[in-house]
């Protein structure tokens, strides 16, 4: 703030001009989200229409690689997806404490909880990497 009236008045009214703006800029995307959400179309439920498009999916082999410690706790969680023409793929990291669930249970149970290993320990004579 500065002690000179004058500019102290001219920055209130830039302020002022500016938290205008912002409000007029606020309404005007506001009536706009709301036209747009009432007039779509997006969210028919599947079973309403016998014309929507079907699309089938290639097969495409997966596998869920996980590693543990040594006292048997699973620490890390990867998904390993191959492309259906065997070309390439993708990795995908899950952490250990996702829910195994996927949210669709009451309680939450993490893969590290649901996932025991029935591994035995190794020894300690083992050299450790």
């Amino acid at each position: 703030m500065s002690a000179i009236r004058s500019r102290r008045k001219c920055a209130t009214w830039m302020a002022l001009g500016a938290a205008g703006l912002a409000l007029i800029a606020a309404i005007a995307l506001s009536v706009v989200g709301v036209a747009t959400l009432a007039d779509s179309k997006s969210g028919r439920l599947a079973n309403q229409g016998t014309d929507l498009p079907l699309q089938r999916l290639p097969y495409t082999p997966t596998a869920l690689v996980g590693t543990i410690d040594e006292d048997g706790r699973l620490t890390t969680v990867a998904v390993l997806a191959i492309e259906p023409d065997g070309t390439g793929g993708s990795i995908v990291e899950i952490a250990a404490s996702a829910d195994a669930n996927s949210g669709n249970s009451g309680v939450l149970e993490p893969l590290n909880a649901v996932l025991r290993s029935r591994a035995r320990r190794p020894s300690r004579s083992m050299p450790r990497c």
